[in-house]
């Protein structure tokens, strides 16, 4: 279908356009992206949110289709909630333009939501950062911006915890000076994040906070803990996590069996097979992903292609 007539069944309230139509917004760029854009604009609120969402279900279905340009167009829309499902649309986006635009929401955005989401989204590029992938320069403001609002006492817990979160990823001794504060001094849903923080620091000072959190009375910290210790890789925690298998909150299950497929090696694997036998079907596949992705990382590299004699 030609794009002009395509919008013009967008812009119907009456019509509710097949996906497969829809899935022809896939990629636009140059005058077809402003095209959209006069459509867009005119749409009812409704309208907007009902096609973002779609969006966003068929890119998750078929990766792909790029609707990033569209994610983007709606990071600047009127409505909060269009603001949020743009940003949870970009969750694989790593272009410069986007991570300018994420931290304008996170220092300039009325709402405490849309912070939230955008300091949460630059974890990111934080990982990004912390592997030399970003320009020292734009390393420098990201980890500037998001220190800012994580230390910040203007800012509402949930963006203080989140950007502490996605900070962590980036070395230093005021991010590791910050995670401290939030695990010793904070509230409970700032411990949280100061354990989910640890993982993505990957510092091995937080190995024995983090075993020691496994047996904590909050299933929370429990699950927070399990989850850092399989970003950590940490051999020594194969024992206590195998006995997470059977902890009473399903979440700390998922997040054990998640930890063990991280760290691999014959104990972690034995531990997973057993959680095969599950009665829960969400754990016991849980266990077959894990090992799925344990036997595809152990594989041996072929370094040379084989010859015609080797089978």
């Amino acid at each position: 279908m030609p794009l002009p007539d395509l919008l013009a069944e967008l812009r119907d309230a009456k019509k509710r356009t097949p996906a497969s139509r829809i899935a022809q917004l896939s990629g636009l760029a140059g005058p077809d992206l402003l095209l959209f854009r006069s459509t867009w604009e005119g749409l009812a609120v409704e309208q907007r949110r009902d096609l973002l969402q779609r969006l966003e279900e068929l890119a998750e279905d078929s990766p792909e289709l790029i609707f990033d340009p569209i994610f983007l167009l709606a990071l600047g829309d009127a409505d909060k909630d269009i603001r949020l499902g743009a940003i949870e649309g970009l969750t694989d986006n790593r272009e410069r333009g986007t991570l300018e635009l994420l931290l304008r929401l996170l220092s300039q955005d009325p709402e405490e939501e849309v912070r939230a989401a955008a300091a949460q989204a630059l974890g990111t590029f934080a990982l990004m950062a912390a592997l030399g992938e970003l320009r020292p320069a734009r390393a420098e403001q990201l980890a500037g911006a998001l220190l800012a609002a994580a230390r910040s006492t203007k800012e509402p817990l949930e963006v203080r915890r989140r950007a502490l979160e996605s900070v962590a990823a980036i070395a230093g001794a005021e991010v590791k000076s910050l995670i401290r504060q939030a695990y010793y001094e904070g509230e409970e849903k700032e411990k949280a994040s100061a354990l989910h923080a640890m993982g993505r620091n990957l510092d091995p000072e937080w190995g024995p906070l983090l075993l020691e959190e496994l047996e904590s009375a909050n299933p929370e910290f429990r699950y927070e803990a399990s989850t850092a210790l399989g970003e950590m890789a940490l051999e020594e925690a194969v024992e206590p996590l195998t006995r997470a298998l059977d902890d009473e909150d399903f979440q700390v299950q998922l997040g054990a069996i998640q930890a063990l497929g991280q760290i691999g090696g014959p104990e972690a694997k034995a531990a997973l097979q057993g959680a095969l036998r599950h009665e829960d079907e969400r754990l016991s596949e849980a266990a077959k992903e894990a090992l799925a992705e344990l036997v595809e990382d152990q594989e041996p590299l072929l370094l040379f292609p084989p010859t015609e004699n080797e089978s």
